[in-house]
């Protein structure tokens, strides 16, 4: 009991004193869209979830910092250091073998919620694979691609509660159906007007089906044309032979992953066919030959299914499934909302009448389904290359529909150092150990021969977690000091010399010496007001990285980020001078006159 008070009586002596602001959550935004990542100075905490509140086995030599990461979110951080521990197939949140009673999901929850508060924020989010895997059947990276897939579309409002989901069956207990006389046989799956319809309303066997006769259809074409033949020719075949076999029945449907995965594999194929190229991505031969991906080909023409329906060009009782949010004539220029019966089980969700009405919703401000055809298509056109361009990632499922209604990819997944225009509203992983170092797919690594467009290299990491130095004993740390602040100078110096921008600064000031029997606590009493004396002697804006401290506080948090802007004395100054030459200049021009 007595070291547990001893222990909130340290944490009293580091907690902040000063109550967050609006510019604490939203400072990112008043940023240059586009600067480097690498070129802003970031206010980051060492072992993040480090906390005695989040285990009582975190002390002493565990225990790092004092705020929640929601806490230091809202006070200005923007950098987090998180342990990751392979643990019966999830990934848990430890300090060594010390587990602080989080998992990586309740983190990246934590930071979807700060995003509705701060839209244009951005997260560096630096891992590592902690300890050691215990009862795994799969590694660290395989597990880790799990959260990076579900956490793509982290936004979507819909949460599923476990106690109201329903299996539909459309067979429910025992029966025989007799005609003529007859027992008619019972079947799984059924074929009408070429589409197969499932007992449990699966579309797989129908994806397959469309999947092998496109690809006899594809052969077909092969063996028929030259090699030499044209691209335009090629496209134009696929176009006009292929994609209509392969979209057969598309609007009565709603694929899976599994199924989406079969049918886009086609279009992967003809695709490296017609340009000849096989080692480039999907996406970029999608972008050369200016073709949507099957996915968002077969959700646009829902849409434009559905404007044919609402305009009378194709005679369905449409009134019967939805109805218009308000009694304006369909001439009506302005954009019309649709309702679809919200009381709907989650397998009728699924089909043409609630998916598409829900995607017209999410498009309302930018589209009329009233308009003719050939305008509807164009305005669709670009919305979706658009989209495509913007988001689509063949390996994140969430970036294959717009349909979803969320910001797509919580995380960014390019190979090199962003521009922030590109990584607002989304954290950038920086794999230090555990996951993989291919082209940013699970986070951006270390430059190396084989890697030499990575983000940070050992002479740009300053995190030295146990200096030979006692912070007990005056002077004994300034040589340690130092080494910190030469590295903060040394990103101010690289943030402004091409190509070094795309390089990232990690200063970590946390330290721990069992020798001494010092630990973050001893060292942040030491290291930390020294930091903030140097930080204060600057004049900003200044380029220093990611500063990642122990016991960050919410004005250490603030003297960090301010460096990004002009201070005070220094905007004044420049107004000033700007002032007297204007006025100098009128004085230049009155002379003329």
């Amino acid at each position: 009991m007595l070291f547990r008070r001893m222990v909130y009586i340290l944490a009293h002596f580091f907690r902040f004193k000063t109550a967050s602001t609006s510019n604490d959550l939203t400072w990112m935004s008043q940023l240059d869209d586009d600067k480097y990542i690498s070129q802003v100075t970031i206010p980051g905490t060492h072992d993040t979830a480090a906390n005695f509140r989040n285990s009582h086995l975190c002390t002493i030599f565990c225990w790092c910092q004092n705020l929640s990461i929601p806490e230091q979110l809202d006070s200005g951080v923007r950098f987090l250091d998180i342990r990751l521990n392979h643990y019966h197939n999830m990934l848990r949140i430890t300090h060594e073998f010390i587990y602080l009673n989080m998992n990586f999901s309740h983190v990246l929850d934590e930071i979807g919620e700060f995003f509705k508060k701060g839209p244009k924020e951005t997260i560096v989010m630096r891992y590592r694979e902690e300890y050691k895997d215990i009862d795994c059947n799969r590694s660290f990276s395989d597990t880790l691609q799990t959260y990076l897939d579900k956490y793509s579309g982290l936004f979507c409002d819909i949460k599923l509660n476990s106690d109201k989901v329903t299996e539909l069956e459309i067979f429910k207990g025992e029966y025989q159906l007799v005609v003529n006389d007859r027992i008619v046989q019972k079947v799984r799956s059924q074929k009408d007007l070429g589409i197969i319809v499932k007992e449990n309303l699966s579309w797989n066997d129908h994806a397959e089906e469309r999947c092998k006769k496109a690809t006899g259809a594809f052969f077909q074409i092969k063996k028929n044309l030259r090699l030499k033949t044209s691209q335009f020719l090629k496209l134009s075949a696929y176009c006009g032979y292929v994609m209509p076999i392969l979209s057969y029945g598309s609007e009565v449907l709603l694929l899976n992953n599994a199924a989406t995965k079969m049918i886009e594999s086609v279009q992967r194929r003809a695709t490296a066919w017609i340009l000849s190229d096989s080692k480039s991505s999907y996406k970029k031969r999608l972008e050369t030959l200016k073709i949507l991906p099957v996915s968002l080909y077969f959700e646009m023409n829902d849409l434009l299914l559905l404007s044919s329906i609402v305009t009378g060009k194709v005679d369905i009782n449409w009134q019967k499934y939805i109805s218009f949010s308000d009694s304006r004539t369909r001439s009506s220029t302005k954009t019309l909302k649709i309702n679809a019966n919200e009381n709907l089980k989650t397998r009728q969700k699924a089909d043409f009448w609630y998916r598409t009405s829900t995607l017209a919703n999410l498009l309302s401000t930018s589209v009329d389904l009233f308009h003719d055809t050939e305008t509807l298509k164009t305005r669709l056109s670009d919305i979706y290359w658009e989209y495509f361009l913007e988001y689509y990632n063949e390996l994140t499922s969430c970036t294959w529909h717009i349909r979803c209604g969320c910001p797509i990819d919580l995380f960014y997944f390019g190979a090199v150092v962003p521009q922030l225009k590109d990584v607002r509203g989304k954290i950038i992983l920086i794999n230090t150990g555990g996951g993989l170092c291919n082209n940013g797919s699970q986070g951006l690594c270390k430059r190396s021969d084989t890697n030499p467009l990575g983000a940070w290299t050992d002479e740009t990491d300053a995190d030295v977690w146990t200096p030979d130095c006692n912070p007990r004993k005056k002077g004994s740390c300034d040589e340690y000091i130092a080494s910190l602040e030469a590295n903060m100078m040394a990103a101010n110096e690289s943030s402004s010399n091409p190509p070094n921008e795309q390089l990232f600064y990690f200063t970590y000031t946390s330290a721990n010496n069992g020798h001494k029997l010092a630990g973050p606590v001893a060292y942040a009493r030491k290291v930390n007001p020294d930091i903030e004396q140097f930080l204060g002697s600057l004049e900003a804006p200044m380029s220093l990285g990611c500063v990642n401290m122990d016991f960050m506080n919410i004005d250490l948090a603030r003297l960090i980020y301010n460096m990004n802007f002009f201070s005070v004395d220094s905007w004044t100054q420049n107004v000033v001078q700007e002032m007297q030459a204007v006025i100098a200049r009128m004085k230049s021009l009155k002379e003329l006159l």
